[in-house]
């Protein structure tokens, strides 16, 4: 387990705690109020480490590529790496919530759906993937609820017409949930 003061053996928290180990608490003061000062006027870490709009976009174009051509550990790396540096572009943890469905790591998809969800509340497709996670791992009470939620989203859509393939999904998966609530009951 990695604690605050055994930092972890390699990557980019190792060199930052490496970083931070011979600062005095003067200096770590200073540290973490420029954390603070960047965090609340809505600065990422790529504005503080430098990369571009146009840097971070072709990051993105690059990890849509590698999922669409099934590479989704590939993939999964950039979207953890844009995730991590823009943390605001719910894009960027859908994708990478799509690439860990894809790979069966259900629970962790779900985490990354739940946070481009809450950045982008009016967008039904977080909740709608979380529901077809909650199905994969036979947990009927989140899909249910997760449907429950693309179903409000789109009701209450500017234009609720744009997301008739949403709701035929929603009614797919629906069915799914209830012959699988029967067959597990």
């Amino acid at each position: 387990m990695v604690t605050a003061t055994t930092p972890p053996a390699s990557g980019p928290d190792a060199d930052a705690a490496a970083a931070l180990e011979g600062l005095t608490d003067g200096q770590l003061a200073t540290v973490e109020e420029l954390a603070r000062r960047c965090l609340g006027s809505g600065a990422t870490l790529a504005d503080v480490r430098g990369y571009t709009d146009d840097e971070m976009e072709a990051v993105y174009a690059f990890a849509h590529n590698a999922y669409r051509q099934g590479k989704y550990d590939d993939a999964a790396k950039l979207f953890y790496f844009l995730a991590e540096n823009d943390h605001t572009d719910s894009r960027f943890w859908m994708g990478l919530g799509a690439c860990l469905h894809m790979t069966g790591g259900h629970d962790q998809a779900l985490a990354a759906y739940a946070v481009a969800a809450v950045l982008d509340a009016t967008n039904p497709e977080p909740p709608l993937c979380a529901a077809e996670c909650y199905l994969a791992t036979g947990a009927l009470d989140g899909a249910r609820k997760a449907l429950d939620a693309v179903r409000l989203i789109c009701d209450e859509a500017v234009a609720p017409e744009a997301h008739g393939r949403v709701l035929g999904r929603v009614a797919v998966l629906a069915a799914a949930v209830e012959s699988g609530a029967g067959a597990s009951k």
